[in-house]
C-alpha cells in the first residue's frame, strides 16, 4: 500500500474550510479545470461523479467525520490512476493563529508506475488546495 501525502496550511478558519470541503457534491468554485460533479445520494455512501480535464471519476463518500473534521472517499474503478483500492482522506486542523492545516492523502495498491502515481496525486491535491484556498479568499 503506497501513500502520498500533501499538507499546507491556508489563511482560513477552519470552520470555514469545512463548511466547503464537507459539502461532498460542491466542488464547483474551487476544484481547478472541474467539468461537471453531481452526486448520487446522501450522507456516507453517496457517489459523487467528477468530470476534471476530461477524466470522470466516481468516488464514494467513506467518512465524514465533523467533529474531527475528516473525509474520505474511495475512488472506484475504472479510473485513470495507475493503482487499484485507491482512498483520499483529508483532515482540517485548526492553527493558533485561525489558520487551518490541511492535511491530504491518498492510500492505494499501486499496480503502474510508482513516480507517476505520486506525480498525479501530489499535482492533483495542491492544485485543489491553492484552489480551495483561492474559492475562500473570494
Amino acid at each position: 500500500m503506497e501513500q502520498v501525502r500533501v499538507e499546507q496550511v491556508i489563511a482560513h478558519p477552519v470552520a470555514e474550510v469545512w463548511a466547503v470541503l464537507s459539502s461532498f457534491g460542491g466542488l464547483r468554485g474551487w476544484i481547478p479545470r472541474l467539468e461537471s460533479c453531481s452526486l448520487d445520494g446522501a450522507g456516507v455512501g453517496s457517489v459523487r461523479t467528477v468530470t476534471v480535464a476530461g477524466y470522470t471519476v466516481q468516488e464514494r463518500l467513506e467518512t465524514c467525520d465533523p467533529a474531527a473534521h475528516v473525509i474520505s472517499y474511495a475512488v472506484l474503478p475504472p479510473h485513470h490512476f495507475p493503482a487499484d483500492d485507491v482512498v483520499g482522506t483529508t483532515r482540517l486542523t485548526g492553527t493558533s493563529d485561525g489558520r487551518t492545516k490541511v492535511e491530504w492523502w491518498c492510500e492505494a495498491n499501486v499496480v503502474g508506475s510508482r513516480e507517476e502515481f505520486v506525480a498525479v496525486v501530489e499535482r492533483l491535491y495542491r492544485a485543489s488546495i491553492r484552489g480551495l484556498d483561492r474559492f475562500l479568499a473570494s
